[in-house]
């Protein structure tokens, strides 16, 4: 909307004109005093059908009243409607014409439009403009009629752009005033300011300042993920509606595998993988690490935002650790170091669990997404909590770290770590070194909140001492109640004790013991070597199962363990050793468990085994299919993603079709003994190998998604 002042004898056709004259009659027919002049302010409402009211152009159509000073003096009021003094209606609208007395020299003229008579309603516009005033020549100047803003609607170009490249977006800001008329002239009378609700850096507004309807406003989009972000708008010293847009992108499907066996429950199933691995995977990257013996599964925490790459950039992270009780942060892409850890250890001489006598870090790390935590127990007994972009000490957490073994020379945590993350309980699980000594067995469970030991449960009864829990994976958690889940070794000096070589369950929040079933194999080493998982039946029982050393598959009901097995299969012979120690995973696509034996002289020879779940926790008289693999008795857990069952043996990794068992490809490149179970997630397959190394792969010609979205 242009206001314009002009010398006599102009006249504008639209917006608002000012003629100026000197020496003529005002409009009461006298003349202006000494000095003084007079001043025609000419307004033009265009004539715009009610249909179109929304696309006002120049001055509002609903303007009613207006206020004229000069040089911040009382203002003049003037209607500004059809048969108001001054105002004449055409074909083209209402025109209405002022009168003011101003001085020469520099004046400043101010208006102020409204939209009800005398000045009053809702103010609509406002324009300022200086001008010099003399006797002769004619002087044209500009008045400017800014649009009061009273609302703002926000919208995007798209709201769902693809994730994992840039995107630039346009956002339309529409601003209109008190009566709903688009303010489309410039300037706005007070500049907008845009906001955005994403802090990360994954979206940039290309101003947050808007002065003026025709200024271009784009978002920037980085392709990384991000659940959504809201643009919205405000005034400086108004109170507007705001009509926000929001952004959620079709981001690449990224997946966290935040603990051992992906999820609290252990079944080893991504069910988000759509990448790898159907055919042979590629080596994308190998990394051999200080040490050797790695039993830690590594954990793949997707887009982080680390300070620590190129001056700021998201990754995706992968965490390894060693026995050594080193801990690593690798860049998943790449396998470049991001930060390492040496955390504490211990030389135990005379237990071969560890070639060279040296205990670390021998569970898996957790990484929480909700707390921004990465979880881990070194061979001191200390639990840390680390920011996983940085390494520093978590916020709130101890800077040496919590103690949560009482005697880390006789007990130690063989254990990968679990999140009860309800209540917010991380149960610990230790036991000893090749039962040396007079170890205590315990499981604590510390409040991560607090963190503190909020209680501890001790294996050893009625004058037994001893067992505790040796599996890998630990403890499984019904995600739904909280309760815990898992199972135990040996106790001292007998064999068997109240809660050893059992599978227990623990209720949340009281931490008692909820039930527990005894194996019974009447073996010199009755131990669970692994730990228990939970799967459902098709009749929504709630199962767990774990593999003895024994050789044979215990199955429970999950919410009747006391009531005994309700399978129970024989797989591989015997062993003292930790041959007989998988975790059952599971794949609801299919309905099986499927589980790995690797020692000799048993019913079935070494290999892998998918099961039918059946109702009431019951399985399959016989495997659906099995096969027959191994190049040593070591065999890892198992892996289901993308329809794929991942294992390894002492020297290669295999894929085999879930539904039927057809062997997909072998890998050998890069591959030595895997005793903790293998990473899959965003289109990579991760190894933490025994000989110290870490290797990365994914499909032929499919993109990862952790190149993908840098």
């Amino acid at each position: 909307m242009k206001v314009r002042l002009f010398s006599l004898g102009a006249f504008a056709l639209t917006g608002i004109s000012m003629l100026s004259a000197c020496g003529r009659a005002g409009g009461n027919g006298t003349l202006p005093g000494p000095g003084l002049t007079q001043v025609q302010i000419a307004l033009k409402a265009p004539a715009v059908p009610a249909a179109a009211r929304r696309r006002a152009k120049f001055i509002a159509p609903s303007v009613q009243s207006g206020t004229f000073s000069v040089n911040g003096g009382t203002p003049a009021i003037a209607p500004l409607v059809a048969g108001a003094p001054g105002c004449v209606t055409t074909t083209s609208g209402l025109t209405c014409t002022v009168t003011l007395t101003v001085p020469f020299g520099n004046d400043t003229i101010r208006v102020a439009l409204y939209d009800a008579a005398n000045a009053t309603g809702a103010l609509l516009g406002t324009g300022t403009a200086t001008a010099t005033i003399a006797p002769g020549p004619m002087t044209t100047v500009g008045i400017t009629i800014g649009g009061v803003v009273a609302s703002v609607n926000l919208a995007l170009g798209t709201t769902a752009p693809p994730g994992g490249t840039t995107t630039t977006i346009p956002l339309t800001v529409t601003a209109l005033d008190a009566d709903g008329n688009i303010i489309i002239a410039d300037p706005f009378a007070t500049p907008i300011t845009l906001t955005d609700s994403d802090t990360s850096g994954a979206t940039q507004l290309s101003t947050t300042s808007l002065a003026s309807p025709a200024q271009a406003v784009n978002v920037t989009y980085s392709g990384v993920l991000l659940a959504n972000a809201t643009f919205s708008a405000a005034v400086t010293g108004a109170t507007i509606a705001v009509q926000s847009a929001v952004l959620t992108p079709k981001t690449a499907s990224t997946t966290d595998w935040s603990t051992f066996g992906f999820n609290p429950q252990r079944t080893g199933y991504n069910p988000n993988e759509a990448q790898c691995c159907t055919s042979a995977p590629a080596l994308i990257w190998s990394r051999t690490l200080a040490h050797k013996y790695l039993t830690a599964e590594p954990i793949f925490a997707s887009n982080i935002f680390t300070p620590l790459v190129a001056g700021g950039a998201y990754v995706d992270l992968l965490f390894v650790a060693d026995n050594h009780s080193d801990l690593y942060a690798l860049n998943a892409a790449t396998g470049a170091i991001v930060w390492q850890k040496e955390l504490g250890e211990q030389h135990i001489q005379g237990c071969s669990d560890m070639p060279d006598n040296f205990f670390g870090i021998t569970g898996t790390p957790l990484f929480d997404r909700a707390s921004n935590r990465l979880y881990v127990v070194d061979g001191a007994g200390k639990l840390w909590a680390f920011d996983p972009a940085t390494g520093s000490t978590a916020t709130g957490w101890p800077a040496g770290g919590l103690n949560v073994v009482t005697t880390p020379t006789l007990d130690h945590v063989y254990s990968a770590l679990n999140l009860d993350s309800v209540h917010g309980i991380i149960p610990v699980p230790t036991a000893s070194y090749c039962d040396s000594g007079h170890w205590t067995g315990a499981l604590r469970f510390v409040n991560v909140n607090s963190a503190t030991v909020a209680s501890t449960f001790i294996f050893g009864q009625n004058g037994e001492w001893g067992s505790g829990m040796w599996g890998m994976d630990g403890t499984a958690i019904d995600a739904s109640t909280g309760d815990i889940f898992g199972a135990s070794g040996n106790a001292e000096p007998s064999e068997v004790s109240l809660y050893s070589d059992s599978l227990l369950r623990w209720t949340t929040g009281t931490f008692a013991i909820a039930a527990s079933s005894e194996s019974t194999n009447n073996i010199v080493d009755d131990d669970y070597g692994a730990g228990p998982s939970l799967f459902p039946a098709p009749d929504g029982s709630q199962c767990t199962g774990a593999e003895n050393k024994s050789g044979v598959l215990f199955v429970y009901e999950a919410d009747q363990i006391a009531a005994g097995t309700t399978a129970s299969p024989q797989l591989g012979a015997p062993s003292s050793d930790d041959f007989n120690s998988a975790t059952p995973t599971y794949s609801p696509l299919t309905g099986m468990i499927y589980i790995t034996t690797g020692f000799t002289g048993g019913p079935q020879p070494p290999g892998l085994y998918a099961y039918a779940v059946l109702s009431s926790c019951r399985l399959g008289p016989a495997p659906t299919w099995s096969q027959a693999i191994g190049t040593t008795n070591i065999l890892s857990p198992t892996t289901i993603a993308n329809g794929v069952v991942f294992v390894a043996d002492g020297r290669n990794v295999y894929g085999f079709n879930a539904a039927t068992g057809a062997q997909l490809w072998t890998l050998t490149d890069g591959i030595s003994s895997v005793y903790a179970g293998m990473t899959v997630a965003n289109g990579m397959l991760f190894v933490a190998n025994w000989d110290g190394s870490v290797t990365a792969y994914a499909a032929p010609g499919a993109q990862a998604l952790g190149g993908a979205r840098r």
